[in-house]
C-alpha cells in the first residue's frame, strides 16, 4: 500500500490582459479631419472612429466615374462602327479593353475612399488615441488602439521546469483570485504559452 500524493498548489503573479488588441492605421495617407473617440470610451462595433478628408478620393471616384462612362459610350460607337464594315474588330477590342481599365479603376477609387475611414471591427475599448486631428497620416500608421474585453486573458510567468515536468493530465484545477474581491476564485482554461523561455528569469 502506497500513500497517494498530496496535491500541491503552486501561485503565480499574473497580470489581466484583454485577448485582442488592435492598432488602427489608414491604409491611405491624407489629413486627419475626425476622431470621434476618446481614451476610455467603449464603442460598438460598426461605430465610426476617424476620418481622413474625404474631399480628393471623392473627386477621384468623381473622375473615375466620368472616364468610364466616356469609355463605355467610346467602345458603343465603335461596336456599331464595326457592325457597319466601319472599323476593325482591333479598334473595337481596344476600347473594350479600356473599358474594363476604367472599371477597375473606378473600384480602386471607390476602395481608397472607403479606406479614409475607421470604423470599430468589434465592440471595443479605446486605450489609446496615437495622433490628434489636423495632423497628416501616412497609410499604416497608427491612430488608435482598441482592446476587445469581451473576453479577458492573465499572462503569467511559470517556470520552464515546471512546464517541462506538469502535463494537463496532473492540473486539478486553475483559477484566478484578486486582492481586491477576497474569497472569490474564477476559473481559467488553458490558451497557449510562448515557445522560448525567458533568458534571465528561466520562465
Amino acid at each position: 500500500v502506497t500513500a497517494e500524493p498530496g496535491r500541491i498548489r503552486h501561485r503565480f503573479v499574473g497580470r489581466v490582459e484583454a485577448m485582442q488588441t488592435v492598432d488602427l492605421s489608414f491604409e491611405v495617407p491624407g489629413p486627419l479631419a475626425t476622431l470621434a473617440v476618446r481614451e476610455g470610451e467603449r464603442v460598438p462595433a460598426g461605430t465610426l472612429l476617424a476620418a481622413l478628408d474625404p474631399v480628393d478620393y471623392e473627386l477621384a471616384v468623381r473622375q473615375a466615374r466620368a472616364q468610364l462612362e466616356l469609355a463605355r459610350l467610346d467602345l458603343e460607337r465603335k461596336q456599331q462602327l464595326l457592325a457597319g464594315a466601319g472599323t476593325s474588330r482591333a479598334i473595337v477590342d481596344e476600347a473594350a479593353t479600356l473599358l474594363e481599365l476604367r472599371e477597375v479603376a473606378l473600384a480602386q477609387a471607390t476602395e481608397a475612399l472607403d479606406d479614409a475611414r475607421i470604423v470599430a471591427p468589434f465592440d471595443a475599448y479605446v486605450a489609446r488615441r496615437y495622433r490628434d486631428p489636423g495632423a497628416n497620416v501616412g497609410p499604416g500608421e497608427p491612430i488608435l488602439r482598441l482592446l476587445d474585453l469581451r473576453t479577458l486573458k492573465i499572462v503569467a510567468s511559470v517556470r520552464e521546469d515546471l512546464l517541462a515536468t506538469v502535463d494537463a493530465e496532473r492540473v486539478r484545477s486553475r483559477h484566478a483570485e484578486f486582492s481586491f474581491l477576497p474569497g472569490r476564485t474564477f476559473p481559467l482554461t488553458y490558451l497557449e504559452n510562448r515557445g522560448e523561455a525567458d533568458p534571465v528569469a528561466k520562465t
